[in-house]
């Protein structure tokens, strides 16, 4: 229907039950188009179902508060919250064209290796190792409360409300661990103070596309990060975990406890060795260790996938216990 909003005008108008018969004779006048076939994905069973009539492999993680498609050799992103994309980011480009509003995003999709290993990984490395240090040389430094403690809070408060139990010990691979007091003890000096430089606000390797021509950089945020190390750690984290390799994270769960576990591929072992050797990671080790498990315990409550979210969360607070220097009595 090409006059949505009329149509929708239409539907809330009536008061009759059964309103088909009224509302077409009130639509000759609206826009629309006939549709070959028709899929319903209005429940998880039926859109798993849709999605394997199509060909084209469009691997998206599913999040519970925006919805990706491919149509047409477009992208288009939907968002539950209004949304700033940073479009002009000259550091970080973007696929054009671009038509956005508030809530939703449509650009070109481009050819190229999302998630790339071997020379294509080291081509935008590279060039991310030598921003990056180039902005750790000039030293000129940001405080970003809002960004590292006040949202790892936020999104542990949304874990803890969707179950309380994460609120205290947990037994993880062993170990009893105090969540609430895991959070209470991180270092957040060293996390809210970062370096000021560009940064795209999701630098993940789902989220950049390489080919033989291009480096393009895809759903970025605008406004809210100016820390590197946010990106730094972003980054990090993907190096960890990707769309790619989702399926090789191992939970179990028992009366005793949880034992969580990450299969890494051979490939991701050498990228993760090549990042771990370079001077960033080397100077700014515990830095970069504490962010990916804020990073984690942030992605937590927002997957649709409720297994995803309790892996992450545990592995977030596995990640942070081993760099708690406080008193463990």
């Amino acid at each position: 229907m090409k006059d949505s909003m009329d149509y929708y005008r239409l539907l809330q108008a009536s008061t009759h039950n059964r309103n088909d018969l009224l509302i077409m004779k009130q639509l000759d006048t609206l826009e629309h188009q006939a549709l070959d076939t028709w899929y319903d994905i209005g429940n998880r069973e039926s859109s798993s179902g849709t999605v394997t009539q199509f060909e084209d492999a469009f691997l998206v993680l599913d999040k519970s508060h925006q919805e990706v498609y491919k149509v047409n050799n477009r992208i288009i992103k939907l968002f539950t919250d209004p949304t700033i994309i940073n479009l002009d980011n000259n550091t970080f480009p973007h696929p054009y064209p671009v038509m956005s509003t508030d809530t939703s995003l449509s650009y070109e999709f481009v050819e190229g290796d999302v998630n790339p290993y071997g020379d294509n990984f080291t081509k935008f490395w590279k060039n991310l190792e030598n921003l990056w240090t180039y902005c750790l040389t000039n030293n000129s430094s940001t405080v970003n409360k809002q960004l590292w403690q006040d949202k790892t809070w936020r999104r542990f408060e949304m874990m803890c409300k969707s179950d309380e139990k994460y609120a205290g010990v947990l037994n993880i691979n062993g170990v009893d661990i105090d969540c609430t007091r895991i959070v209470e003890n991180i270092d957040w000096d060293i996390l809210n103070t970062g370096i000021l430089g560009p940064c795209h606000g999701d630098l993940t390797m789902d989220n950049i596309i390489v080919n033989s021509d291009n480096i393009y950089y895809i759903d970025h945020r605008a406004g809210v990060v100016n820390d590197i190390f946010y990106d730094i750690c972003k980054f990090y984290h993907s190096l960890h975990l990707h769309t790619f390799n989702l399926e090789n994270y191992h939970l179990t769960e028992t009366d005793d406890g949880y034992t969580i576990k990450l299969s890494l591929s051979e490939e991701d072992e050498l990228r993760l060795n090549q990042f771990r050797l370079s001077p960033i990671y080397c100077q700014n080790k515990r830095k970069i260790e504490l962010g990916i498990g804020c990073i984690w315990l942030s992605m937590s409550p927002l997957n649709v996938d409720k297994q995803l979210n309790k892996f992450l969360f545990l592995s977030a607070i596995q990640q942070l216990s081993k760099y708690d220097t406080t008193d463990k009595k």
